[in-house]
C-alpha cells in the first residue's frame, strides 16, 4: 500500500464511521445515503472537479440494498466501496452536466484534462438540494464536518494542482477562499478564481443548468484554458 493509499484508507476509515452513525441515528433525520467520489480519488490530478452534493433524495437502507453498490451483505457502507466512488459514473459521458462542461473542454489539450480529472463531491449526503439537508435535524452538523473533512482530503492528500468548482454561489462562495477575482462577468458570474489552501480553484455556473449558453462555455473555456496555461508555466518556473 502506498504512502496515498494508506492515507486515503484511513480518512475513508474516519468518513465513513462518521457518515454511517449519522445516518443510523434516530436523534437526527438523516437516514440517507452518502458518498463522496463520482470517480476513483487519485493523489495530485491535473484537475479536480468539485460539486456540492450527491443530488434526488435516498435512503441509507436504498443504497446499501442496491446491487450495484456491492454492499448487500454488509448492509452498511465499507471504506473500500467508498474509495470506489460513484457505481454510475462510467456512464458519465452520457451526462447532461458532463456534455455540457465538456463543451469549455474542447481543444485536445483540454478534453485530455478533463478525461484525467477526478470529481468529488464536498457534502456526501444525498438531497435534492443541499439546502435541503441543512432544514433536517443535525444536517448543520453533517454539512460543517463533511466540510471540513473534504478539505482535509483535498488538501493534505488529493493535492490536485487545480480545482474548477461546479457551481458559484452553490460550491465557490461556501468555501475558504482567499484572493477572489472576476475573470468573466455577464449579467451573471461565468468565470471566477482564487485560491484554496494555494490551490488554484475557479467557479463556473452549475454545467446540469440551462441558463448558460453554449457561447458562453465556449468563453468560459478559452479563460479556463489560458489560466491553465499560466499557472502551468508559473509550476515550471
Amino acid at each position: 500500500m502506498t504512502h496515498f493509499d494508506k492515507r486515503l484508507r484511513e480518512w475513508s476509515d474516519k468518513v465513513v464511521t462518521y457518515c454511517h452513525e449519522k445516518a443510523t441515528n434516530p436523534e437526527y433525520n438523516l437516514d440517507l445515503s452518502f458518498y463522496a467520489f463520482q470517480s476513483v480519488p487519485m493523489e495530485n490530478p491535473e484537475l479536480l472537479l468539485l460539486g456540492i452534493n450527491p443530488g434526488r433524495e435516498y435512503t441509507y437502507a436504498d443504497q446499501f440494498n442496491n446491487p450495484i453498490w456491492g454492499l448487500t451483505k454488509e448492509k452498511k457502507m465499507t471504506s473500500e466501496v467508498f474509495e470506489k466512488g460513484n457505481p454510475v459514473f462510467n456512464n458519465h459521458n452520457t451526462w447532461t452536466l458532463w456534455k455540457n462542461l465538456s463543451k469549455s473542454f474542447d481543444s485536445d489539450k483540454m478534453t485530455d484534462i478533463l478525461s484525467n480529472s477526478m470529481y468529488m463531491n464536498f457534502i456526501y449526503f444525498n438531497t435534492i438540494k443541499v439546502e435541503n439537508l441543512l432544514a433536517k435535524k443535525g444536517g448543520k452538523e453533517v454539512y460543517d464536518n463533511c466540510r471540513n473533512f473534504s478539505l482535509e482530503l483535498i488538501s493534505e492528500i488529493i493535492k490536485p494542482k487545480q480545482i474548477l468548482c461546479l457551481g458559484t454561489g452553490g460550491c465557490f462562495d461556501i468555501l475558504p477562499i482567499k484572493d477572489k477575482e472576476n475573470l468573466l462577468v455577464d449579467k451573471k458570474r461565468l468565470l471566477i478564481k482564487g485560491k484554496l489552501s494555494n490551490i488554484p480553484i475557479y467557479g463556473i455556473p452549475h454545467p446540469s443548468g440551462s441558463i448558460t449558453s453554449d457561447a458562453d462555455r465556449k468563453r468560459i473555456g478559452e479563460l479556463l484554458r489560458k489560466n491553465f496555461c499560466k499557472e502551468e508555466m508559473l509550476m515550471a518556473l
